[in-house]
C-alpha cells in the first residue's frame, strides 16, 4: 500500500519501490529528497511539451 510523504506543501504518495528509487537518488546526487521530485516533474514538464510527447 503506498504511503504518504510529505514533499514539502505537496503529499505525494509513493510505493516503497519508489520511495527507495527516490532515497537512492537524493543519496546518490547528493541532493535533498524534494529536489529529486521536483526534477522527475520537471522533466515529465518537459516530455509534454517534446513534439513526440512523452515516451512510453
Amino acid at each position: 500500500m503506498p504511503k504518504k510523504y510529505a514533499a514539502k506543501k505537496l503529499t505525494v504518495r509513493l510505493s516503497e519501490q519508489e520511495w527507495e528509487i527516490v532515497q537512492k537518488v537524493s543519496e546518490s546526487e547528493g541532493i535533498d529528497y524534494n529536489d529529486v521530485i521536483r526534477d522527475a516533474v520537471r522533466r515529465l514538464g518537459r516530455g509534454i511539451n517534446s513534439p513526440s510527447g512523452l515516451s512510453p
